[in-house]
């Protein structure tokens, strides 16, 4: 595919791309994908670099969202996890299990300390600090 002038070309993937985010400062996108993968690619007009890819899901990765900062990106599964992952090297920086009953299927983090997460069953649940 040709891009346009001044338009980054599309990033590819082969399998579904189930959410993605971009930095709020820099030039990263980050995808969570139905194979349970993140991806951070730092993108431009001529290019685009893959920093990372990390698996740290079983099940689909529904959702990621870099904190305010952008220091860390937020990613939540279907397998009921939710993953803090470092911006830089896509290394977990914590982790909790069975965050929820259902399956995750929502993400929204408001500031640092509070995260919002909603899954199947409609339930909201938002966590502090």
């Amino acid at each position: 595919m040709i891009s346009e002038p001044n338009k980054p070309a599309p990033l590819q993937f082969d399998k579904t791309i189930f959410h993605f985010t971009l930095h709020p400062q820099e030039n990263l996108v980050a995808t969570g994908l139905i194979n349970g993968k993140v991806y951070c690619h730092r993108y431009g007009i001529d290019q685009h670099d893959q920093q990372w890819m990390v698996k740290p899901f079983k099940k689909s990765c529904r959702g990621v969202e870099f904190s305010p900062d952008g220091k860390g990106i937020y990613s939540i599964s279907k397998d009921k996890t939710i993953c803090l992952l470092d911006t830089e090297t896509g290394k977990a920086i914590r982790s909790k299990e069975t965050a929820h009953d259902a399956p995750l299927n929502a993400l929204l983090c408001l500031n640092e300390n509070i995260l919002a997460t909603g899954d199947d069953d409609g339930v909201i649940k938002v966590a502090l600090g």
